[in-house]
């Protein structure tokens, strides 16, 4: 904290309960289950997402004020720094009072949020009353949940997931140290086997008084990938990265319950794992088999591209067909168009000859010509009668 930082406490008398673990280690599950339970956490809730499908249950107001300060000092704000405890500018103080005093109404009310890991001695300064609900998972589940989302910044650095893990649950680890009687600890696997021991040992270790039970339908077992656990990735980080192994025990030492279904892990429990020895060659038996299996994939994505490279040319030969039909047909239509309009022509032309007929037949001249015609041709009859009767008489 800045030295000329003076910080007060705020008096409050209903209980708060603060929620934070490294991220990808179950918090999410743990809020809502306390959600359920009648724990106001918050009434701007951070959605849900592929990974998270029923809500990420953070409370917007804190997610933004964590991440605000942590911009301000040029840090990741998902909270991907090695730094223990980050410390609070004095600007920051009167927001963060602000989101206390605008909740103290509730009878009882917290805030999940995995970066307060980074703040736990800010709050507990600024709130000396609040309790915390501290959650972990073990560093092999953290890092394949991490690496299956697909965070950028580990794909240079994946050893750095590890090294997260490791400083998020020393803070976790020094802070319950400190402050036993204001924590609980639960490994993720405890609440996934049986949640409703979340709310009987906070009640019993927090002496906090819910008013509803909490809802078990809220587990998303697919959520929850657990596969990691039974392969030599657990072996292997106990064999390279011993100091992340001891302190995943000591998290299990401090965890409620403390019987083994804490899913502490015993040297004796441990050695059942799958060696890394043994894995090595299957290792590199299933490379050698990944690499056959996309060889015959590329072998069948080429002969799929030569069917259609010989269906598209035989789409275009029938488009080619097609366009010149199609020049064919508009040739004849056209033909055809000149030909109706040549008949059209013939048409016109034969109604003017025929008004004109009728126009001569009904002149007088077209008369006269009709009464000659026909006294010419009684005449020539006539003159053919006397012509017989003449040759009859020598």
């Amino acid at each position: 904290m800045n030295k000329n930082c003076i910080m007060q406490t705020i008096e409050f008398s209903q209980p708060i309960l603060v929620i934070t673990g490294m991220h990808r280690s179950g918090t999410s599950l743990v809020a809502s289950l306390l959600q359920s339970a009648g724990v106001d956490i918050g009434k701007r809730l951070m959605g849900g997402g592929e990974t998270n499908l029923k809500g990420h249950f953070e409370d917007l107001d804190f997610v933004e004020f964590h991440e605000s300060v942590l911009r301000s000092q040029g840090i990741s704000t998902e909270g991907w720094t090695l730094e223990r405890s980050i410390q609070v500018q004095e600007q920051y103080l009167d927001k963060a009072k602000s989101l206390i005093q605008g909740r103290l109404s509730q009878p009882l009310w917290g805030w999940k949020d995995p970066r307060t890991t980074l703040f736990l001695q800010f709050w507990q300064k600024l709130l000396p009353e609040a309790t915390f609900v501290f959650v972990y998972r073990a560093p092999w589940q953290v890092i394949d949940s991490l690496y299956r989302r697909g965070d950028q910044v580990f794909k240079t650095n994946p050893n750095f997931a590890l090294d997260l893990w490791m400083n998020y649950n020393q803070a976790i680890i020094a802070f319950y140290d400190e402050f036993p009687e204001k924590c609980v600890i639960f490994n993720s696997e405890t609440i996934t086997s049986k949640p409703d021991l979340l709310t009987e040992i906070i009640e019993k270790e927090l002496k906090i008084d819910f008013r509803r039970e909490s809802g078990s339908d809220i587990y998303e077992e697919k959520l929850f990938n657990s596969q990691i656990s039974s392969s030599h990735r657990p072996t292997l980080v106990k064999q390279y990265f011993p100091e992340a192994f001891e302190l995943y025990q000591e998290l299990n030492r401090r965890a409620k319950p403390s019987e083994p279904e804490s899913s502490s892990f015993t040297e004796k429990e441990f050695s059942e794992f799958p060696s890394y020895k043994a894995w090595v060659l299957q290792d590199w038996l299933d490379v050698q088999t990944k690499e056959r299996e996309l060889k015959r994939s590329q072998a069948e994505v080429e002969r799929t591209q030569v069917q259609l490279q010989h269906t598209q040319a035989e789409l275009e030969l029938k488009q080619s067909q097609l366009h010149h039909t199609q020049i064919e047909l508009e040739l004849k239509q056209s033909q055809l168009h000149h030909t109706h309009t040549e008949l059209e022509r013939i048409q016109a032309d034969l109604v003017q000859a025929h008004a004109r007929i009728i126009a001569m037949e009904s002149s007088k001249f077209w008369k006269l010509r009709k009464i000659w015609f026909s006294l010419k041709q009684t005449l020539g009859l006539t003159n053919s009668v006397m012509t017989t009767a003449l040759e009859n008489l020598k």
